[in-house]
């Protein structure tokens, strides 16, 4: 039926302007992206009981994992003293707030981790490498990795059987590749390829099953 508007009792709106307002893929969680706040509130978008309350100030960007276990965050990225590197994108167990691990990402194209739908695997591009990370154990790292000269572009496959599709833009005269790997057999040759002009960037979108690209 028609949806109703009247404000849930009990819920404390923001008090700032939000940038956006994002729901987990499972509908389970959503968290508004407030502006000038110093923290960002996680709740449960059925009868918008507070979850978790994240002190994480200057957020730009926020990203929920398939599952809704995991929030990513993305500040822009400063200068620290004495030379370290800001770790501006951030990592979080959306239900207990820990912080799991922290990634340096200057551009804010295409920052968010990629993740399978299971959320066994997670996938970052980095300097024309891509890392694969298991988020259940985090702290252990890169968990395997795949680098291909000239990589621009990667996108990870939904579906149970991923595969990771790789665009390597036409430089030189040189046409365009698109790669395909499987997530498991990241160390073999590409399971398809395919070569096209006039293509320096690309968007890649999956068939549901991951049957075509």
């Amino acid at each position: 039926g028609t949806p109703t508007y009247t404000p849930i009792e009990g819920f404390v709106a923001p008090d700032a302007p939000a940038r956006t307002y994002h729901y987990s893929p499972d509908s389970r969680l959503f968290a508004p992206n407030c502006v000038h706040l110093t923290s960002m509130r996680i709740f449960l978008a059925e009868g918008a009981q507070l979850l978790q309350e994240l002190t994480v100030p200057n957020t730009v960007e926020l990203k929920f994992s398939p599952r809704g276990t995991y929030v990513s965050t993305w500040e822009r990225p400063v200068k620290l003293e004495d030379g370290v590197q800001h770790k501006n994108l951030r990592v979080f167990s959306a239900s207990t707030g820990e912080e799991l691990i922290s990634f340096t990402q200057k551009s804010q194209e295409n920052w968010g981790l990629q993740y399978t739908i299971s959320e066994s695997h997670a996938i970052r591009l980095v300097s024309q490498e891509i890392q694969v990370y298991r988020p259940a154990e985090w702290g252990k790292g890169i968990a395997d990795k795949l680098r291909v000269e000239g990589t621009s572009t990667v996108s990870l496959s939904p579906g149970l059987n991923p595969s990771i599709a790789v665009l390597v833009a036409e430089k030189k005269g040189a046409p365009a590749i698109v790669k395909i790997y499987g997530l498991s057999t990241l160390s073999g040759a590409p399971i398809f390829y395919t070569t096209f002009y006039k293509a320096d960037h690309a968007q890649i979108r999956w068939k549901n099953l991951s049957r075509s690209v």
